[in-house]
């Protein structure tokens, strides 16, 4: 009777310490969460001057920007989009924008990893 109380007591131990381990494997690196907040700063900044050109340089060439109003490949087509889309309908120069939670995204099916 005793060791099934120990070993009810081991299990409950192990399923209780397991997820602690997990938690501390699914961490961002500080440095990447600083860079996002910098790369947040400086994507503000250039809306709320309507600078098209410095919101698509933050982009890869290869980047593809999808929105409610469509989908946009590249630096040239994500720039337009902000220049006619944005500026010319909006005329907003109050945009704030904060990173509340970053949380790490590692496939399945390779060592592709999103931050």
């Amino acid at each position: 009777m005793k060791i099934h109380c120990l070993l009810a007591l081991a299990g409950i131990a192990i399923g209780l310490i397991l997820p602690t381990f997990a938690q501390q494997k699914d961490t961002v690196d500080p440095k990447i969460i600083e860079q996002l907040q910098e790369e947040d700063k400086n994507f503000e900044e250039a809306y709320n001057k309507h600078d098209a050109a410095a919101i698509a340089a933050l982009f890869t060439d290869e980047a593809v920007l999808v929105t409610p109003h469509g989908t946009f490949t590249g630096r040239a087509a994500i720039e337009k989009k902000y220049e006619q889309e944005d500026f010319e309908t909006y005329n907003g120069s109050d945009m704030v924008s904060t990173t509340e939670r970053i949380t790490p995204y590692l496939s399945i099916l390779g060592e592709h990893h999103q931050w």
